[in-house]
């Protein structure tokens, strides 16, 4: 029998260690390539979800900082298809797809959903809370005559339909909403005071459909004149207490009304003091309205140098006096500050549907005659597979 020399004993060996090397090199570079495809396939789906959130609305963005996209579940499919392929199989020469399979889901997202826009509305409303406003004054008060009488366009409003509820005075914490700066409500109050028209107040550089727009977030009116008269009831209804509270608190002005009733004639004396103390507490909350429209300030805590009406003056006032009588000290809020503390009796989903109204409104009228704000949506959910391995992501602004 012919035995191997020293020299093929060798040769043997390094074929053996060769083909192991070989094998093990061969298994680590199908892995390497592997996950390099998985890396690859990775990045171009998040590439391509990135593309489809560029293609939010402009002027949506222009003009009321919100981002939103307009692309159905399907529309979102095929793009996201079309990218993948083209990014494997046409920027990655090495990488050929054989299967792709996208499947969209994106109406958890829609932006006519209160909790959805008022996210935006939040981040918004932080850089109006840092100096940041899209209003301007108007110079002078803006008549109340525009409304909204097309069916078909108030038929379309994202509050139509919806179980909203009415604005409720009752348990106000008045301080506290004066003190907020750090809740959500402040922030997606400040959105609104800072990017919507008033009274005194109008947009920088978009179109308005109606000049009192914070008015109808507060009123829901469709008529300017309706909802001009429901926040003047609402500022009437907080004052009141407010006022009603002074007097209280005043024994010069309890003294006053004991005079006042001892003066009456017999019979009349038995007016008790809580029915004078509400009645001139009505006429100065009717003053103050009064002044608050005229563009004046009316304190929200009153000193007795910031109240305006005298007993007399009051009674005068109820019988039909003068349009309003100025205090001393005219220092105090604006009409704006106002409308600031009646968002926050306002119900939520309820404020932010019918900011909706005013941006779907505007924009048809000035932009997309048949623009509907239900079609935009602020993210996806995707689920791909892409050569038998499957990817899952959600995509938001």
């Amino acid at each position: 029998m012919h035995r191997c020399g020293k020299k093929g004993a060798a040769a043997v060996f390094i074929v053996l260690i060769g083909t192991t090397v070989i094998a093990a090199c061969t298994v680590i570079g199908n892995a390497v390539f592997a996950n390099l495809k998985t890396a690859a396939c990775d990045a171009a789906l998040n590439i391509g979800c990135r593309s489809v959130l560029s293609e939010f609305d402009r002027r949506l963005k222009n003009d009321y900082q919100i981002f939103a996209y307009k692309n159905s579940e399907n529309d979102i499919e095929n793009k996201l298809e079309n990218y993948i392929e083209l990014n494997l199989s046409e920027c990655i020469k090495p990488f050929r797809v054989d299967e792709v399979s996208v499947r969209a889901q994106n109406a958890e997202y829609a932006i006519t959903k209160p909790d959805i826009f008022g996210e935006q509305a939040v981040a918004a409303g932080k850089l109006c809370a840092a100096g940041v406003s899209y209003v301007e004054c108007r110079g002078k008060a803006a008549l109340a005559t525009h409304s909204v009488k097309n069916e078909a366009m108030i038929r379309s409003l994202p509050s139509q339909g919806k179980n909203l509820k009415l604005i409720n005075l009752e348990g106000f914490d008045v301080n506290g909403a004066v003190a907020d700066k750090v809740s959500n409500t402040y922030f997606e109050n400040k959105y609104i005071i800072e990017t919507f028209g008033s009274r005194f107040e109008r947009p920088r550089s978009r179109y308005a459909y109606f000049d009192y727009e914070v008015e109808y977030v507060l009123s829901g009116k469709l008529d300017e004149a309706a909802g001009l008269k429901h926040v003047r009831e609402r500022i009437f209804a907080l004052r009141e207490p407010l006022n009603a509270a002074h007097i209280a608190a005043d024994p010069s002005k309890m003294a006053a009304i004991e005079k006042y009733i001892a003066t009456l004639p017999p019979g009349a004396s038995v007016v008790g003091t809580a029915v004078i103390v509400a009645l001139w507490a009505s006429a100065e909350s009717e003053n103050d309205v009064n002044m608050l429209l005229d563009g004046k300030k009316v304190a929200l805590y009153k000193t007795k140098q910031q109240w305006a009406l005298s007993l007399e003056n009051a009674v005068k006032m109820i019988f039909g006096g003068e349009n309003y009588t100025e205090p001393v000290d005219k220092k105090g809020q604006e009409y704006e500050d106002y409308l600031m503390m009646l968002l926050y009796l306002e119900d939520r989903e309820t404020k932010l549907v019918r900011t909706m109204d005013l941006i779907q409104l505007n924009l048809r009228a000035s932009y997309n005659s048949s623009l509907l704000l239900k079609e935009f949506y602020t993210g996806f959910h995707v689920s791909a597979d892409v050569d038998g391995r499957e990817y899952s992501y959600v995509h938001t602004y």
